[in-house]
């Protein structure tokens, strides 16, 4: 969009605040990824920046499971307004015995709708080292468990729960 989306306005308030109020119901200790600290103070959330620099997102991923305090790290994106609790429970219940629980929908992961184990930080390290950004290449690499909607009501949630905005008419079309 050209511009920080984290902190566009939709519905009344910035995105990233939609994203907060939705996961905060989870009660999990959150931790805000930014290499702008001082765009984000007014969310009040604690803030961390890239442990290795420049690495995109899977740099991000990286930065969320090293300074975690928990085996496990849920991850969303700022983009994503209309995230379903009900369905990250669920992704996040399928943790144990993976190294990523995520959504599978159309023949692919959604990398920020999951949740990632530390036991990822030497992968991620060796696809860091080797100029290897791509988060999917991650999901090739280690156990993955998948979450598939069960039904057609859950799939039409889940979805929305995916949409991220991208474009001005994304926040126009709302979720």
């Amino acid at each position: 969009m050209g511009q920080d989306k984290s902190r566009l306005p939709f519905a009344g308030k910035p995105l990233l605040q939609h994203v907060i109020d939705r996961t905060r119901t989870l009660q999990l200790t959150t931790l805000l990824v930014t290499n702008t600290p001082h765009d984000h103070a007014a969310f009040g959330l604690p803030m961390v920046g890239d442990v290795i620099p420049q690495q995109g997102s899977l740099g991000g991923i990286y930065t969320a499971l090293i300074l975690s305090q928990t085996p496990y790290v849920l991850c969303v994106a700022c983009d994503m307004p209309c995230l379903d609790p009900a369905l990250l429970a669920e992704v996040i219940a399928l943790r144990s015995d993976c190294d990523i629980a995520a959504p599978y929908l159309d023949d692919k992961y959604e990398p920020f709708h999951a949740v990632y184990a530390r036991s990822c930080l030497p992968v991620i390290e060796r696809l860091l080292a080797d100029g290897v950004r791509r988060i999917q290449t991650l999901f090739t690499q280690v156990r993955v468990r998948r979450f598939v909607p069960r039904d057609a009501t859950q799939h039409a949630a889940l979805v929305r729960s995916l949409r991220n905005f991208n474009t001005p008419e994304d926040v126009l079309g709302g979720c």
